[in-house]
């Protein structure tokens, strides 16, 4: 287990024993509450919240590997797709001899898919690389 699922744990079990405290991990809020004299775990994020047992929240944490295996495999395959899409656009944009931003930019939104957000995210956030990339590349224009 690593250390810091470790620690996460050694912090519940802290605030289930030491009632009111409260644990922030980014944006979302643990807090141990009392509920029918009864310590709870409240799980706050954006609005939402979940309540469960202090023995949940600590099961929970036997099914991490499981977790990890399946933000690993999603993790790679979306890593497949988007290389596949950054050098699907530089060899369009190769090809056709467009090392212009502007120029990139009118052409790659007249190609992408319209319904993968991948793609959009991919010209939005990566279309210097993508243009760099075409200047690297020998294209014979």
């Amino acid at each position: 287990m690593k250390s810091s699922t470790v620690f996460f744990m050694f912090e519940l079990k802290n605030c289930v024993e030491n009632v009111p405290s409260s644990l922030l991990v980014q944006d979302l809020v643990i807090k141990v509450i009392k509920m029918r004299d009864v310590n709870v775990v409240k799980l706050t994020l954006c609005e939402t919240c979940l309540y469960t047992k202090p023995s949940t929240m600590l099961f929970m944490f036997e099914f991490k590997h499981c977790v990890q295996n399946v933000y690993s495999e999603l993790y790679s395959e979306y890593t497949h797709i988007v290389n596949e899409n950054f050098k699907y656009f530089v060899t369009f944009l190769g090809e056709n001899c467009i090392i212009d931003k502007c120029d990139a930019v009118y052409f790659l939104r007249k190609i992408y898919n319209k319904k993968s957000n991948i793609e959009c995210e991919i010209i939005v956030y990566a279309l210097d690389n993508i243009i760099n990339s075409v200047k690297k590349c020998t294209f014979y224009c």
